[in-house]
């Protein structure tokens, strides 16, 4: 019986010298906005990266509550306490391809706007 070998995990990143950044700003009524940036690829216009951060209005100030990004060639969530302090942090999808900076892109924004006041219950308790 032969054994084979696993299968490489190789995982995907942009070159940064072929980015394009575009800021994002999605004021949300009555719950906060989220803000972030996309960085799209200069040759063809595809999504290669973004960060897209909730954020809650406390007090006159904006905090933090969650973050999705795709640092470390991964799409994860970030999730933060009152004190500004990260509490968990959850892998979404690695990025293999390009086409998966567009899936957890979609992901993200349904994770941040459908989770939103759970999001927001774990920012007030801190954990």
């Amino acid at each position: 019986m032969s054994r084979t070998e696993p299968a490489e995990d190789i995982r995907w990143s942009p070159d940064p010298g072929c980015l394009e950044d575009w800021p994002l700003v999605l004021p949300l009524d009555g719950l906060g906005r989220i803000i972030g940036r996309q960085a799209l690829d200069e040759e063809t216009g595809r999504l290669a990266e973004f960060a897209l951060l909730a954020q809650v209005e406390y007090r006159g100030l904006w905090h933090d509550v969650a973050l999705v990004d795709t640092c470390h060639e991964e799409v994860h969530l970030h999730q933060f306490a009152k004190d500004g302090q990260e509490i968990a942090r959850t892998v979404l999808l690695p990025v293999r391809d390009i086409s998966d900076v567009g899936r957890g892109y979609d992901m993200a924004e349904k994770l941040l706007i459908v989770e939103w006041e759970a999001h927001v219950r774990r920012w007030e308790r801190g954990r």
